[in-house]
């Protein structure tokens, strides 16, 4: 009879750490996953980014965290859209035009327009 050999993998997180990662969490629900693993590193717990993931508390209810809309709606002064398209002309020719636009005011900052791309 052959003897059977138990392979459990990974020996599970004490308990210890495993509050620490969960106090960690709900006391700064702002941090992710990689944030929480560093701060417990420098504490000197020895332990993996996915061990962490996988006792975070799951919230799927979060609404403390920034919303697109929102971060857009913050941010609209410092942001710039650039776009660089060709128009054919009545004499099939290509116009190449490169155009700077400003979200917090809505207008405007650069347009060039020129037959060759490259100057």
């Amino acid at each position: 009879m052959r003897n059977k050999i138990k392979y459990s993998g990974r020996p599970r997180a004490s308990n210890e750490i495993i509050q620490l990662i969960k106090q960690i969490a709900n006391e700064n629900p702002m941090w992710g996953v990689p944030r929480i693993h560093g701060e417990i590193l420098k504490l000197g717990y020895d332990i993996s980014q996915a061990t962490v993931w996988r006792y975070t508390p799951k919230d799927k209810n979060n609404t403390t965290g920034q919303r697109w809309k929102t971060f857009l709606k913050n941010h609209a002064s410092e942001i710039i859209s650039i776009d660089f398209f060709c128009v054919p002309t009545i004499n099939f020719k290509l116009l190449h035009v490169l155009v700077f636009l400003s979200h917090g005011r809505r207008k405007v900052i650069h347009l060039n327009i020129t037959t060759h791309p490259t100057s």
